[in-house]
């Protein structure tokens, strides 16, 4: 039997994305329930419970924001009635201690180390306001300094820094398919796990409900591909894989073991919650 097309008028699932920081065991998830409002949730990746923080009315583009190594900062970029606008706050909340307007559409960053971040479209943009204690690298600067982004194309380093993201959280960048990019991590010995990031296409009618960047996964075991296209974002941490699928949460312990379902966002609205700063 086919599956049926989705209809017009069918319920679009939340889109769901995680940022864990390498060295923290608080991480962010982002939850999208329309076009124009954004859920962030506290992740505790101890006891796997999350927590509502602060909604956005706006879209935050996950694939170009980034938390820091300490779950400290959160990095993002979204819209204000037409106009971009990347800011940095402190996690697990969204308003601002450092606020820039972005010279052209696409914003954001990803922060070299607790104390460094870099912005996709340069050092400090038109800034309004910047929390000092943070400082801002240019991108000659951390390519020169940080291998492999010293041997990379800088055409492809400086057209999307979540490349740069994904290569300092442990992916291995394979390649770029016409404007896919291609990443891989290890499960195990006999597993990789397979990212692909599908850049902007704007004859992308067809795909409901998906972002202007959009990820598909696979896991590859020897000579074998199981194909993953549900899963909407994923991640290895401490040998478990997360995975987010049809607006839900989930946690593999191992590759052979059942999925866990951690927290379903298809029933999340937005709440009006002030950050405590």
């Amino acid at each position: 039997m086919t599956e049926k097309k989705q209809k017009s008028s069918d319920p679009i699932p939340a889109r769901v994305y995680a940022a864990i920081p390498t060295d923290s065991y608080t991480a962010l998830v982002l939850c999208r329930r329309r076009a124009k409002e954004t859920g962030v949730f506290r992740w505790d990746l101890l006891t796997d419970k999350i927590t509502v923080s602060q909604w956005l009315k706006s879209r935050i583009h996950e694939s170009l924001s980034d938390i820091s190594p300490d779950g400290e900062h959160f990095i993002y970029t979204a819209n204000d009635k037409g106009h971009s606008y990347t800011a940095i706050s402190k996690a697990p909340w969204i308003k601002a201690t450092c606020f820039w307007w972005d010279r052209g559409f696409w914003g954001g960053g990803f922060f070299i180390d607790n104390g460094h971040y870099l912005l996709h479209n340069g050092k400090v943009g038109n800034h309004k306001f910047i929390d000092k204690s943070l400082i801002g690298v240019t991108r000659s600067e951390y390519a020169e300094k940080h291998q492999p982004f010293n041997a990379i194309d800088e055409v492809l380093f400086g057209e999307h820094t979540f490349c740069a993201r994904f290569m300092k959280s442990g992916w291995d960048f394979i390649g770029k398919e016409k404007k896919t990019y291609i990443f891989r991590k290890k499960i195990d010995e006999d597993y990789l796990l397979e990212k692909r990031v599908h850049g902007y296409n704007p004859d992308r009618v067809e795909l409901k409900g998906k972002g202007s960047f959009w990820e598909d996964h696979a896991i590859i075991h020897r000579h074998t591909t199981n194909e993953k296209p549900d899963w909407e974002w994923c991640e290895i941490w401490h040998g478990c894989i997360y995975y987010s699928e049809k607006g839900s949460l989930y946690k593999l312990e191992h590759i052979t073991s059942n999925a866990i379902l951690l927290y379903d966002f298809n029933e999340e609205t937005f709440v009006c919650n002030r950050a405590p700063y």
